[in-house]
């Protein structure tokens, strides 16, 4: 099966033998100044490939999809509306590619809506340069990158949305084995890609799959899918093969 084509690698997982590839990121930055000292702290260690940087958001998410890209960084100076247009399109596009953004607001609000749109990673914009590389390491094994007090705010709306759905709602329709075996890849953390090797199906495949789950769950995220599924299984549920 043939890996995804912006992961830069003879290997979904990303390695070449025992060899890490490089990381390969795009950095969005409409100041000239500290996009220049972004890029200088990004590629400060080896181990990240700097492929193009730019000064809007939305020619970032263009040039992702001519690249083998990893990671997105956006930085601080750009608008929210135009940050959270790209996110989201991205996400869309491949939602194996992460995206880091840096943001002057401390507001979670205004962070959960980036998360939500399909960032993978949030830091605030006065966090040291130094730090940067290691935020995309992280990102690029499948963790995510959020403040403490963001993360506080997501399990509180994570709980929100478990509660909010109740013994009498019913789904449209039970899910199958593989939907509930796609739900268990992505609730222990896993992208969808690596869904889908661990799985042996093909990306596209995860990918209809998420949309039969959502439809049948009646969720429009991920996030909400997942916490209706914890809440099935916490009734009783059983899968229906």
């Amino acid at each position: 099966m043939p890996s995804s084509p912006h992961r830069g690698t003879t290997e979904s997982s990303g390695r070449v033998g025992s060899v890490r590839a490089p990381v390969g990121i795009i950095l969005a930055e409409r100041d000239a100044g500290l996009r220049l000292r972004l890029r200088e702290a990004l590629t400060a260690e080896a181990g990240i490939s700097m492929l193009a940087t730019t000064g809007a958001a939305s020619t970032a998410a263009q040039l992702a999809t001519q690249r083998p890209v990893r990671v997105l960084v956006f930085g601080s100076s750009l608008g929210q509306r135009e940050v959270l247009a790209a996110v989201d399109t991205l996400h869309r596009q491949d939602p194996d590619i992460r995206s880091l953004v840096l943001m002057r607001s401390q507001d979670e609000q205004e962070q959960h809506r980036v998360v939500m749109a399909g960032a993978s990673g949030v830091l605030p914009s006065v966090t040291p340069p130094a730090r940067l590389p290691r935020a995309i390491r992280a990102l690029d094994a499948g963790e995510a990158v959020v403040p403490p007090t963001l993360l506080t705010f997501l399990l509180r709306s994570f709980r929100r949305a478990s509660a909010s759905w109740r013994p009498t709602q019913q789904i449209l329709e039970p899910l199958s084995l593989r939907e509930w075996q796609i739900i268990d890849e992505l609730g222990a953390g896993r992208t969808t890609a690596a869904a889908a090797e661990r799985l042996g199906i093909a990306l596209a495949t995860v990918h209809s799959h998420l949309r039969n789950i959502y439809g049948k769950l009646g969720v429009r995220s991920r996030a909400e899918a997942l916490a209706v599924a914890e809440c099935l299984r916490s009734q009783g549920h059983r899968r229906v093969f």
